[in-house]
C-alpha cells in the first residue's frame, strides 16, 4: 500500500502534465506486465512464487490486487482523452485488470478498492444527481462477480468468519486483528 502511496505523491510533485502522463504510461506498462504474468501463471504455465496463489507474483496478493485496482483507474482515466483505437484498449486493459483482481487475486483489500474505484468513477463521468444509476450498476456488477467467481465468495466468506470468530481463534487472521485494532482504538 506505501508504494502506491508514494506513487500518488510523486505524481502530484511533478508541474507540468506530460511528465504525469508519463509517469501513468509507466505504471501501466509495468502493471500490464504483472497482468500478462499473472495469467500465464494462473494459467499454469509458469510456477507461482513460492506461498502464493497460482497467478500472484508481485509482492503478495493484496500488492498485486490494489495494483491492478489502481491500474483500472488509469486505464479508464486515460481512455478518456485518446482517439477510438487506443480507447478500446485501454478499455480492455482496465476489463482485464478488473477480471485479475476479481478471479486471481485473493486480497479482499483489493475487491473494496475496486467497488471504490468503479464508483468514484462512475460518479465522476455522470455526475452526482445519478447517484442511484451509478450505485445500482455497480450493485449489479458486484453481484455478478459474487455469483460467477468462487475466489471472491470464499475469500468474503472467510472474512466473515475471520471477524465473527476473532476472540476464539488462536491464530491472528488479518480480519480479525482488525476487529481487535478497531475495538482498542
Amino acid at each position: 500500500w506505501r508504494k502506491l502511496a508514494l506513487g500518488l505523491i510523486v505524481l502530484g510533485l511533478f508541474a507540468e502534465e506530460t511528465w504525469k502522463l508519463r509517469l501513468l504510461q509507466a505504471f501501466l506498462v509495468v502493471s500490464a506486465a504483472g497482468l500478462v504474468t499473472s495469467y500465464i501463471g494462473w494459467l499454469g504455465l509458469i510456477p507461482s512464487k513460492p506461498g502464493q496463489p497460482a497467478g500472484v507474483f508481485f509482492t503478495n496478493h493484496a500488492t498485486q490486487g490494489m495494483t491492478f485496482a489502481v491500474a483500472v483507474l488509469c486505464c479508464l482515466e486515460l481512455a478518456r482523452d485518446t482517439g477510438p483505437r487506443l480507447r478500446t484498449l485501454l478499455q480492455a486493459a482496465a476489463l482485464l485488470f478488473a477480471v485479475n483482481v476479481v478471479f486471481v487475486s485473493t486480497s479482499r483489500s483489493a475487491y473494496v478498492a475496486l467497488v471504490c474505484v468503479v464508483l468514484v468513477w462512475g460518479l465522476g463521468r455522470v455526475g452526482w444527481r445519478r447517484l442511484p444509476l451509478v450505485a445500482g450498476g455497480l450493485a449489479v456488477l458486484v453481484a455478478m462477480a459474487f455469483g460467477l467467481s468462487s475466489t471472491l465468495r470464499d475469500r468474503i466468506g472467510q472474512g466473515i468468519d475471520e471477524v465473527r470468530n476473532y476472540q476464539s481463534s488462536p491464530a491472528v487472521t488479518s480480519a480479525g486483528i482488525r476487529v481487535v485494532f478497531w475495538k482498542n482504538s
